[in-house]
């Protein structure tokens, strides 16, 4: 993260700059492994295994190569990720937890909800202080970086994103409820259909939540656009789709210029991405 901050301040574009980090925690977790990543277990079943699933843990060395073992409770994992909020400009965080690790999304949202608080009452303070031409209060403990709202949505501040914790309307239902989890990643993997993708977008916008379109990260990816054409007809807003390293990723960006470019081109999300499906 402080390698890609740090070349975007090189070449002036810092403040335009912002982080989405995907925390795989199906893959990094122990004793569970992935569990029912396309919903085919009901509701009831899985809240059932939730309260009996204990302390889970996190095995964090297994976000690189090579790494020592290194268990992480919900916990820490937390404490991790307010610390990254501090010192990097973070706009989004994909599964931060398994999804039958309900406890760690409820601590995080609450510490997330009171650091955001804080960060404003901080700004609050400052701006006071300057127009009163007194000194602010530097010493004061570091707050979040990142307090405006996201994607022009006044009821978000940080994108926690449900990809194998939302493969269902009713786990989108479930996070809704809890405030959890605010935006839908929404992958046309092992078998969805159309209709199926198009019915769980409309679900999720209907709630407010952001959505964001990607490709399948787990397996090979083939030259088809197709997901940039559901990114743009469904009003996503994002879409996820792979560094520029080859034409199987390339494809699905120019796509998105053919469209563009076309005679009746749709309007451009900009900066409004989250607001985007309601607002045009």
């Amino acid at each position: 993260m402080r390698v890609v901050m740090d070349a975007a301040k090189d070449i002036g574009c810092e403040a335009s700059v912002m982080l989405g980090l995907d925390m795989c925690s199906g893959k990094i977790v122990e004793g569970l492994g992935d569990g029912d990543a396309e919903g085919e277990e009901d509701a009831e079943a899985k809240e059932a295994k939730d309260e009996d699933a204990g302390e889970i843990t996190y095995d964090v060395a297994k976000w690189v190569k090579g790494g020592n073992r290194s268990l992480k409770t919900g916990e820490d994992l937390t404490e991790m990720y307010i610390e990254w909020l501090v010192k990097f400009s973070v706009l989004s965080l994909e599964d931060p937890f398994h999804q039958k690790d309900s406890p760690s999304f409820m601590q995080f949202k609450e510490r997330l909800d009171a650091e955001i608080a804080r960060a404003k009452e901080r700004e609050a303070k400052l701006a006071e202080a300057v127009e009163g031409d007194e000194p602010g209060d530097a010493d004061e403990e570091p707050t979040v970086r990142n307090t405006a709202t996201v994607g022009n949505d006044p009821a978000c501040f940080l994108q926690l994103v449900g990809s194998a914790t939302c493969s269902t309307e009713a786990e989108i239902d479930r996070y809704h409820e809890e405030q959890t989890v605010n935006t839908l990643l929404l992958t046309m993997a092992k078998g969805r259909t159309v209709s199926g993708a198009v019915s769980m977008i409309g679900k999720a916008q209907s709630l407010g939540w952001g959505v964001v379109a990607s490709i399948e990260t787990d397996s090979a990816e083939t030259p088809d656009d197709f997901i940039a054409h559901l990114a743009v007809g469904c009003k996503a807003g994002q879409l996820k789709a792979g560094g520029l390293r080859g034409g199987e990723f390339v494809s699905k960006y120019n796509a998105l210029l053919r469209i563009a470019q076309s005679e009746e081109a749709p309007p451009y999300a900009s900066r409004s991405f989250r607001s985007f499906s309601s607002s045009s």
